[in-house]
């Protein structure tokens, strides 16, 4: 990938994982909004005016991983019994794959991975600035999730992204989720939001995988920051908030 486009993308895609890393390797990761499920059939991508929550009652929440029966279930690989985590069928997210879907697949692949789902045609325009690729749907039309490329550099895909509940890690942890639940997991949360990344919000955890992404919306919906700059940064939150998305992303297809 020339550095140029690398650059380019960075503003959109690029802005969210640098941050996502970051957070984990000082001890976080980067996600929350909707009422009960607080998952929408459709991921909320753009930034938009006017969508911060404001009077949320908010906390500092810093459960140790290991102190809940949460945390025995997500080291033998089970989800744990928290209010807000989708239990069953869930799709096992890693770092590299959505389930049986693995990132740097081509569409055709995904079609042959994904025998139960419908994979859209590859469109020249994803749901972000400077990306394209398809919509994964079920039977039912509702999206699973999106296999994306950078503009240019299809047609392998490289990020994946969804909002649904069933998309979880090992440890069930993934859209739907109280931060509050999550953090009962995986130890003490940081969040995050970059003006330059569309506002979007993320939220990393001390002992988190460092390779998936979390999101909780656009602008501060779960995060109380003390800041208003280009990147802000707290460990203030609402432990009720939801995470609304899970992500993965490769730059070596």
């Amino acid at each position: 990938m020339s550095s140029g486009r690398r650059a380019r993308f960075g503003v959109g895609v690029l802005m969210m994982v640098s941050m996502a890393s970051g957070l984990a390797a000082c001890g976080g990761d980067a996600d929350s909004d909707e009422a009960d499920s607080g998952v929408s059939s459709t991921i909320d991508l753009a930034a938009e005016e006017g969508d911060v929550s404001e009077g949320a009652e908010t906390t500092t929440t810093t459960v140790a991983a290991d102190s809940t029966a949460e945390s025995t279930d997500a080291a033998n690989g089970d989800a744990p019994d928290g209010d807000g985590l989708d239990q069953a069928p869930a799709v096992v997210v890693t770092d590299t794959s959505f389930g049986a879907a693995e990132l740097c697949m081509t569409r055709d692949d995904l079609v042959a991975a994904l025998p139960d789902l419908e994979v859209g045609p590859y469109e020249d325009q994803g749901p972000l600035a400077d990306t394209e690729g398809v919509t994964v749907t079920n039977a039912s039309g509702d999206v699973e999730f999106y296999a994306l490329a950078i503009v240019g550099e299809g047609p392998k895909l490289s990020y994946f992204l969804a909002d649904t509940p069933r998309y979880q890690t090992a440890a069930g942890v993934g859209p739907g989720a109280e931060l509050a639940v999550a953090a009962s997991v995986y130890g003490p949360a940081t969040l995050s939001y970059s003006i330059e990344g569309e506002s979007r919000e993320y939220v990393a955890f001390a002992a988190g995988p460092e390779a998936i992404s979390f999101r909780t919306g656009t602008g501060p919906q779960a995060g109380v920051y003390v800041t208003e700059e280009g990147y802000n940064e707290t460990e203030d939150y609402d432990p009720q908030a939801l995470i609304q998305g899970i992500e993965i992303i490769t730059f070596d297809c």
